[in-house]
């Protein structure tokens, strides 16, 4: 991408992204710019915090502090956010124009909050699925529970010979994290479910299926008040019959 772009033009790149040091902007002439949340850059955010639907987060701009908020859960979306902020500010926008701007309309179902009885929790993230975007959403799940975390993560569909890898890894980052029940849902997923036990997990907190009537059945008899619960995968997994079910069966009165 940056051989095919403008080579006088501009390009923002993530300095807390390790993968940021093997691009080839070494014949580059264009404008530079960085952003970060970690790492010292151009355009950085810190102080973030999670609210009900949403992300705040300070920066500075022109020497002044502000104070944003995006409409969306997740801090990879702050990312997201400081690109944004980067190209409206070089275009010339005050930051009283940014700060509208961010106040976007969210897509459906990413990273949706369905709030139930009891004080159920269900995230609904069952647009896209692929390893990077799984890990962000169990980071959201750890961030805004207040008790139990449980995890359904469904099929990620297209990593080929990746597949094995990253499902190993996705496992033992539900371990790692802290996820108090973990259920994987479709063909293979139980390679996130077994890498979870090996990694130390209690294998009766970890649940595989295959039939989505099944898991709903368990998750009648598993879910308590109070729980925060992640429903994860690809579009085509119908991942959203999940969410359609805890909302039903644990709606408000």
């Amino acid at each position: 991408m940056i051989h095919g772009m403008d080579q006088q033009g501009l390009l923002i790149v993530n300095q807390d992204d390790d993968n940021s040091r093997y691009l080839e902007t070494q014949q580059f002439k264009g404008k530079i710019i960085t952003i970060g949340i970690k790492k010292e850059a151009d355009y950085r955010a810190y102080d973030l915090q999670y609210k009900d639907v949403g992300m705040s987060f300070k920066m500075k701009l022109h020497g002044q502090e502000i104070e944003l908020y995006i409409p969306i859960l997740g801090e990879h979306h702050v990312y997201n956010a400081l690109n944004a902020v980067a190209v409206a500010d070089l275009l010339g926008f005050s930051p009283l124009d940014i700060q509208a701007g961010l106040n976007f309309k969210k897509p459906p179902r990413r990273l949706t909050i369905y709030n139930c009885r009891d004080d159920i929790t269900v995230i609904d993230d069952t647009v896209h699925s692929h390893p990077q975007g799984v890990r962000a959403a169990l980071d959201v799940l750890k961030n805004i529970a207040t008790n139990r975390k449980v995890a359904i993560i469904g099929q990620m569909r297209e990593l080929g010979v990746l597949r094995e890898e990253e499902y190993r890894k996705v496992g033992e980052y539900v371990y790692e994290i802290g996820i108090d029940e973990f259920i994987t849902y479709g063909f293979r997923t139980d390679e996130m479910s077994n890498a979870a036990i090996a990694k130390g997990m209690d294998p009766s907190r970890v649940h595989h299926f295959i039939n989505k009537d099944q898991l709903h059945a368990l998750l009648e008899k598993l879910i308590k008040p109070h729980d925060t619960i992640l429903v994860k995968g690809a579009s085509k997994t119908n991942m959203f019959e999940t969410v359609k079910f805890l909302d039903q069966t644990f709606k408000e009165e």
